[in-house]
């Protein structure tokens, strides 16, 4: 299978040798039932997005449409002519990736950037702009009014988004690697550099960072965060590392938790180290940063994308199995106490005064739970059109949502239960986190 996008309990997924194909899942039994499918003659279906009855699937250098109203019965209604979708003869497209907004389709392609079509008609979508892309954005971290984004092998760069409505570039630096993840310090950004390790960027002036120093590290850098001297960086399968910052210029690596699995997320808070390893929830002592102590784990069912601590809890964003809370007062006996669905993908998770704001793609989009019963968590409101949102970060009044290639969502949630979109920060990249 290539593509999935699951809409309530239906689930319409792509396969080389079935083509498209529409299942439905009866969660309270845990029985998948196949309904309708439609062969897909040549090429690899490599995604699939949704938008009303139709269903649109990336093939080479082409986009097919799939009527999708009866289930039982999908059928083949169109495909996108290939030679309006490149943009002169030499191009030879492979669309691996589609992203919707409103009545935009945004198609991905491996070496020439991005097309964006209007869906007005939705059976014969037309190209309206043709553009490279520069770079994956793999994160993003808000500092007063600037977003600092992790721009892979471009490193870092810094955009003014205090004129919403006219975000501008701002400051940028390499971090001679490829920026994943990033964390703030005072007046440093702590830079997770893929296999060239961690960097860490002296930026008291956003507009003019510089490189201050690096460490090497032995596999692939996840996620990073930071208390006091001292960065905690998920490290893969190699585990979590905790590396002394005190002299930023000569990072030093002073202590190691290697994991079960894979090491994806890892979140401080006072004196506590919160792990994902992979499915397994871990609680860290760390009072002593050079001896993490093991205090109590939890194992769940699918891989831990995010966490986020507020009093006796942690709110877990638990990828195909939504939003969980778990009691860590005593990380001894920690008990899940409340959980509740998403429809797609929960990649990302933020929490404050009860509320929990979570990135759901290709299901709920934008989704906020009222958890101030942790027993009974209840969704509060969905923006389901941001499908493709992955990592999310709140301001003040203000939510920051990564969408795909649709760029950056400003939103207000002064009230959780009606958020009103603002802007859209359209960076020409495709943003992963």
């Amino acid at each position: 299978t290539f593509g999935i996008y699951v809409i309530g309990n239906i689930i319409f997924s792509t396969n080389f040798w079935t083509g498209l194909q529409i299942l439905e899942h009866d969660i309270s039994e845990g029985v998948i039932t196949p309904r309708g499918s439609v062969s897909i003659p040549s090429g690899t279906p490599y995604d699939i997005v949704l938008r009303g009855n139709y269903a649109y699937v990336p093939i080479g250098n082409t986009v097919k449409i799939f009527d999708v109203s009866n289930l039982d019965n999908p059928k083949t209604i169109s495909t996108m002519d290939p030679n309006k979708i490149a943009s002169d003869e030499g191009e030879s497209l492979n669309i691996r990736k589609l992203f919707l907004k409103e009545n935009l389709l945004y198609m991905a392609d491996d070496d020439y950037g991005l097309r964006i079509a209007d869906l007005a008609s939705p059976t014969d979508p037309q190209i309206l702009s043709r553009f490279k892309i520069n770079g994956p954005i793999n994160d993003i971290m808000l500092l007063s009014s600037y977003a600092v984004i992790a721009n892979g092998l471009k490193g870092l760069q810094i955009i003014d988004i205090y004129q919403k409505k006219n975000p501008s570039i701002f400051g940028s630096v390499y971090s001679f690697g490829n920026a994943i993840s990033i964390s703030p310090y005072n007046h440093y950004i702590y830079v997770a550099n893929g296999y060239a390790g961690l960097s860490i960027v002296d930026a008291p002036s956003l507009a003019h960072p510089n490189l201050r120093g690096t460490i090497a590290t032995e596999d692939d850098l996840w996620a990073i965060t930071s208390q006091g001297d001292y960065a905690y960086i998920s490290n893969g399968r190699s585990g979590l590392r905790v590396v002394q910052t005190t002299l930023p210029c000569t990072p030093e690596m002073v202590s190691e938790i290697l994991p079960d699995h894979v090491t994806t997320y890892s979140f401080v808070k006072d004196d506590r180290l919160y792990l994902a390893d992979t499915a397994i929830f871990k609680v860290y002592d760390i009072q002593n940063p050079l001896n993490p102590l093991f205090k109590g784990s939890y194992p769940l069912v699918d891989t831990i994308m995010s966490i986020f601590v507020e009093g006796n809890y942690a709110y877990l964003a638990n990828f195909l199995f939504g939003a969980k809370s778990v009691d860590i007062t005593d990380p001894s006996s920690m008990s899940v106490d409340g959980f509740i669905y998403g429809e797609g993908f929960t990649s990302d998770i933020f929490f404050e005064q009860g509320i929990a704001y979570l990135a759901d793609s290709s299901g709920k989009g934008l989704w906020i739970v009222d958890f101030q019963n942790p027993f009974v968590p209840s969704t509060l409101s969905t923006l389901p059109e941001f499908d493709s949102a992955n990592n999310l970060k709140k301001y003040n009044n203000f939510l920051y949502l990564s969408n795909g290639s649709a760029g950056v969502e400003i939103i207000d949630v002064s009230s959780p239960g009606n958020p009103v979109p603002i802007e859209t920060i359209d960076y020409n990249d495709s943003l992963k986190e």
